[in-house]
């Protein structure tokens, strides 16, 4: 019997597959805040209690404290995560609208997105302002955070060429204001309306090449 042939024979066994890993679980803090996201825009900040947020996002209770001290805490950090997504599809959206100050209506579309039948994102600034009221900690990051937005929008405007970009801003910030609380009672086509206002609003402040 040769021993050698046996040996190769042996080491040549294939061997049994090994399953690729699966994936990767969500941390817990990013569970909460998508629960968050979900529940708060759905419903407002004050009808959602932790006990729901926590069951949602599948967490203990001593986790979901680890992660926000309160459930203002969490708040706190949804409303910079729903500025963030905002402030990003705004940029992303007047860049990809092509040259010329008439890019700057792209800003309504990502409203547009948003605030429509079927998606229904009540996520908003303004919402949680008239919710919690100027005075509150919520309500108070609200108007900090419209007035960021406001500033986005000044600096896109004056990118795009347009004279007295904060007045501008100001103006398309109240259409886009406005839109948002119209589309809360239930009228879909606000946002569009809007984006139809602020065309000559536009054409207002775009310099005279003469």
């Amino acid at each position: 019997m040769d021993s050698g042939s046996g040996s190769q024979q042996l080491s040549a066994a294939p061997t049994a597959p090994v399953a690729p890993p699966g994936p990767k679980p969500v941390p817990a803090r990013r569970r909460i805040l998508d629960a968050s996201y979900k529940l708060f825009a759905q419903r407002g900040i004050r009808d959602v209690g932790v006990d729901e947020l926590i069951e949602n996002a599948g967490v203990a209770r001593a986790t979901f404290y680890t992660h926000f001290r309160s459930k203002d805490d969490l708040v706190l950090a949804y409303l910079a995560r729903l500025f963030e997504a905002r402030s990003a599809a705004i940029e992303a959206a007047v860049r990809s609208g092509g040259e010329g100050p008439s890019a700057l209506l792209g800003i309504f579309d990502v409203f547009a997105e948003v605030f429509k039948p079927g998606v229904n994102d009540g996520s908003s600034f303004v919402h949680v302002l008239i919710e919690m009221g100027a005075e509150h900690p919520l309500g108070k990051a609200s108007i900090d955070y419209l007035a960021q937005t406001r500033a986005q929008i000044a600096a896109l405007a004056g990118d795009a060429g347009l004279r007295d970009a904060q007045e501008f801003a100001t103006k398309c910030h109240l259409l886009i204001k406005g839109a948002v609380v119209s589309a809360a009672e239930g009228d879909w086509a606000a946002v569009q309306h809007a984006r139809t206002m602020a065309a000559p609003l536009i054409e207002q402040y775009r310099v005279s090449q003469s």
